[in-house]
C-alpha cells in the first residue's frame, strides 16, 4: 500500500471521499490518496481539525504531538479557493503525520473528511489549541479496552468551566442537565462511526447560518442510531482557548441559532418553546447577552424547517 503525507482534495474530491465505504484512488490537485479504509496498519488515530487560513497550520506545527507506538496524526487543512500548493512546516513532516489540504471550508466538513480518511480503530478529535495530558492515549484504550460495546466516549477537559456528570454515565435520549459537549472530549470507534453518522454541515463555524451546536446534534444523531455513548470521569486534554460552543452569546447571531435548532431537535414545537425563553434567561444572566438579542436569533433557528437542519 502506498502512504501518504499530503493529499489535496478539490470539493469533487472530497465528496467522493466522504460518500465512500469502499477502497478509492481519489485525485486531487497534484498528488493522488490511496484510500484503503481497513487495510491501513494504524491502531489508533488522533485527528486534527484546523481552523480556516494559512495560521492554522503553523499553530499545529507547534503543537506538542507526542511520537506514540500505534498512533497517528490527521490533519485536514481547508485552504478555500487555493491557487497553489501550501507549504507544509517540517515540523510536521514525520512518519505519523498525514496533512489533508481541501479546497474546502466548515469546521464539520472538515471532520468529516478526517473521519472518512480514517483507518484506525479509535479516533480522537482534536483543535489546534488541543494539549494533550501524557495518559491520553492510555486512558482512551483502556477505556474502549473495557467495554467492547462502547461506540463513542466523551471524556474530560482539564480546567473547563463546565458541569461533569461526577461518574461515569452512559447517555440515552439527551444529554444530562448543565452538561454541553465539546469536540475534544470527544473520542469513538471508526467502525461504529462510518457510513452511520457525519457531523451536520450545515451547522459549526465556516456555516453561513448556524455557527455552533455541530457536536450536540453528532451524538443525538448517535444515540437515534442506537449507538453506545457514555460520559467518562477522565480527564485527556487541556484546551486555553474557548471552543466554539463557549463564545459569546452576542458574538454573531448564528450562535443562539444553532442552540434554538436543537432545542427544536430535542424538544419537539410544543415542550421546545419554553426552553427557548429558558435560554435567552439563562444568556442574560449568564453572558449578559440582550434578552430580545438571544430570544429573535433562537426562534429564527426553532422556526427553520427541517431539511434546513440536515
Amino acid at each position: 500500500e502506498d502512504r501518504f503525507s499530503t493529499v489535496v482534495l478539490t470539493p469533487e474530491s472530497a465528496e467522493l471521499l466522504l460518500k465512500s465505504t469502499q477502497p478509492q484512488k481519489i485525485k486531487g490537485q497534484d498528488s493522488v490518496l490511496n484510500f484503503y479504509p481497513e487495510q491501513r496498519p494504524v491502531t489508533d488515530s488522533f485527528h486534527i481539525n484546523l481552523k480556516i487560513g494559512t495560521d492554522g497550520i503553523v499553530r499545529v506545527s507547534e503543537m506538542p504531538l507526542p511520537q506514540t507506538d500505534g498512533v497517528s496524526y490527521l490533519i485536514v487543512w481547508q485552504m478555500p479557493g487555493m491557487t497553489r500548493i501550501a507549504q507544509i512546516p517540517q515540523s510536521l513532516d514525520r512518519d505519523d503525520i498525514f496533512v489533508i489540504i481541501s479546497d474546502t471550508s466548515g469546521l464539520s466538513i472538515s471532520r468529516n473528511i478526517a473521519t472518512a480518511a480514517a483507518s484506525a480503530d479509535i479516533c480522537m478529535i482534536a483543535d489546534d489549541d488541543t494539549v494533550l495530558l501524557p495518559d491520553a492515549f492510555k486512558d482512551i484504550k483502556k477505556t474502549f479496552a473495557s467495554d467492547k460495546a462502547l461506540d463513542i466516549a466523551l471524556f474530560r477537559i482539564k480546567g473547563k468551566r463546565k458541569t461533569y456528570p461526577s461518574e461515569h454515565t452512559r447517555l440515552h435520549r439527551k444529554m444530562p442537565h448543565g452538561y454541553w459537549v465539546t469536540s475534544s472530549e470527544i473520542t469513538f470507534r471508526t467502525s461504529s462511526i462510518k457510513g452511520q453518522i457525519q457531523f451536520r454541515e450545515k451547522f459549526g463555524l465556516g456555516s453561513p447560518r448556524f455557527t455552533a451546536a455541530e457536536e450536540a446534534f453528532f451524538i443525538s444523531d448517535a444515540l437515534c442510531r442506537g449507538l453506545s455513548v457514555a460520559i467518562v470521569p477522565i480527564e485527556i486534554c487541556a484546551q486555553p482557548q474557548l471552543s466554539s460552543g463557549e463564545r459569546p452569546f452576542t458574538s454573531d447571531g448564528g450562535f443562539p441559532a444553532s442552540q434554538g435548532a436543537y432545542i427544536r431537535h430535542i424538544h419537539g414545537i410544543i415542550y421546545g418553546i419554553p426552553h427557548i425563553f429558558m435560554l435567552a434567561l439563562r444568556a442574560r444572566r449568564t453572558h449578559k447577552a440582550p434578552f430580545l438579542f438571544t430570544l429573535k436569533h433562537a426562534f429564527q433557528g426553532f422556526t427553520c424547517k427541517t431539511t434546513e437542519m440536515l
